[in-house]
């Protein structure tokens, strides 16, 4: 059995958010640039940078989590049937590898995944399907709601907006 994996996140939440605009709002960055306009521009970059991630690193702590590979890239569509099915599959591929691929349990077992790999991929997509026309029903009165499902169906993303909603501070001049 390999051994767990963990990845380092940073503990976000409102409270923390929250934390960092303050901080943001309380310590002026300005006083820390140099404005002399012949100066190397890079030089107030990183100064700006250095003093972002001190603040991101106090307010934000890192946290280090177990890696879960069927639950770090869940979709909102994805049930716990099809999780267990996933790891059904995945032991079907790991076992398949194991085998010798001239022995005669090879090529059954490579069929069983193949048509167990087809069956789950077609339960994907209807629970796939299944989720956003619930969705489209749920919000068929409401455009704004509608048209942002149709944005994240088609994977278009702006997260600029993102960045912007939570860095959303007055600079002063």
């Amino acid at each position: 059995m390999r051994p767990h994996i963990f990845i380092k996140v940073n503990y976000a939440n409102t409270n923390n958010y929250t934390h960092l605009l303050d901080g943001l709002k309380s310590n002026d960055p300005i006083h820390l640039l140099n404005c002399n306009e012949y100066d190397n521009p890079n030089d107030n970059y990183n100064t700006l940078h250095e003093y972002l991630m001190q603040l991101k690193d106090k307010h934000l702590p890192i946290k280090y989590v177990k890696f879960n590979r069927h639950k770090h890239k869940k979709a909102k569509w994805i049930t716990k049937g099809l999780i267990k099915s996933i790891k059904y599959r995945d032991r079907l591929y790991r076992d398949l590898h194991t085998t010798l691929s001239t022995s005669d349990a090879f090529q059954r077992k490579k069929t069983n995944l193949a048509t167990y790999n087809g069956i789950l991929k077609k339960a994907i997509r209807n629970a796939k399907l299944n989720y956003y026309n619930s969705q489209f029903n749920q919000n068929k009165n409401n455009m704004k709601s509608t048209w942002k499902l149709i944005s994240e169906i088609i994977c278009k993303q702006n997260k600029s907006d993102k960045v912007k909603k939570i860095f959303s501070w007055k600079v002063n001049y």
